[in-house]
């Protein structure tokens, strides 16, 4: 947003307001509703954003959209849209087609890793009883630990076992199932370079 012109018809305190949103913008702190105002005070200044405006900014961000794909989206924004302006946005329907932008591309870039919401749920089941199954054994552990007794040591005994099984376990993870940052980041490159190409 560096390249933002800025606006020439307006008084001081819109160039004020563009000097505060742009210190934003260089900040990283800048929302949705910034980059909004910023684009239309580049625009028309009519307080609502049109395809073309939303090309633009979508191109500042790093999304060089399709003419297709920027309908899809207005599709999908407007149809839960409060606003009666029907080819623009207003600034809570840029959010939500920013939102809906991001959603597609962690869907797109999940299913290319492999990971769908199936996995998670299995995963975050197993994260679960891996919880479960690790206050047990301290639980066990302490209540063996202090009564003592054949009980205790063969709580304690078995324990160890577990534990050590489970380390043991741990580490014959094959290195090929395990998502290294270079294929994540890799995915998500290909996934942008769909979800941007333009023969769609």
């Amino acid at each position: 947003f560096k390249d933002v012109k800025v606006p020439s018809f307006g008084s001081a305190h819109v160039l004020s307001e563009w000097k505060e949103i742009m210190g934003r913008v260089n900040e990283g702190k800048a929302s949705s509703k910034d980059l909004f105002r910023l684009i239309d005070m580049s625009g028309d200044s009519n307080g609502y954003m049109n395809k073309d405006e939303f090309g633009i900014a979508s191109r500042r961000l790093g999304n060089d959209l399709s003419e297709h794909r920027i309908n899809e989206i207005f599709a999908e924004v407007k149809k839960s849209s409060l606003s009666s302006e029907t080819n623009n946005l207003d600034p809570i329907d840029f959010e939500q087609a920013i939102t809906y932008l991001s959603q597609k591309n962690v869907i797109l870039s999940m299913n290319a890793l492999g990971i769908n919401y199936s996995t998670l749920l299995v995963f975050f089941i197993n994260l679960v009883l891996l919880i479960f199954l690790l206050i047990m054994f301290v639980l066990f552990g302490i209540n063996a630990f202090v009564t003592g007794g054949s009980f205790g040591a063969i709580v304690n005994s078995l324990l160890t076992a577990i534990g050590g099984f489970g380390l043991g376990e741990s580490q014959k993870m094959d290195s090929e199932e395990i998502l290294n940052e270079e294929d994540v980041e890799q995915t998500v490159t290909m996934t942008n370079r769909v979800i941007t190409s333009k023969h769609i």
